[in-house]
């Protein structure tokens, strides 16, 4: 799965990651690594890049129970074949 990933101009020490999910005129909504949405101007995007890795969790098949895995690989394989936003 292909991954969009903003990263702001540090303005303190740190940058900021995370998951586009939608462009609304001069900002850019992203979701943080907690899933809370964040407003990024795009001005003080430094750089955008596409990563092949899946934000999902690598042990998370050990975390469901059956029925949600069974539910999850369901939708997934239901929707793979969409575009995922640029």
């Amino acid at each position: 799965m292909r991954v969009s990933i903003v990263c702001r101009r540090a303005v303190t020490p740190s940058a900021t990651f995370g998951l586009l999910l939608r462009e609304e005129g001069e900002v850019l909504i992203v979701a943080d690594s907690q899933g809370k949405e964040v407003r990024v101007p795009k001005t003080s995007v430094e750089e955008r890049s596409t990563a092949q890795l899946s934000p999902m969790p690598a042990n998370l098949a050990d975390q469901l129970a059956a029925p949600e895995f069974n539910d999850l690989m369901g939708y997934l394989l239901k929707h793979r074949d969409e575009k995922a936003p640029r």
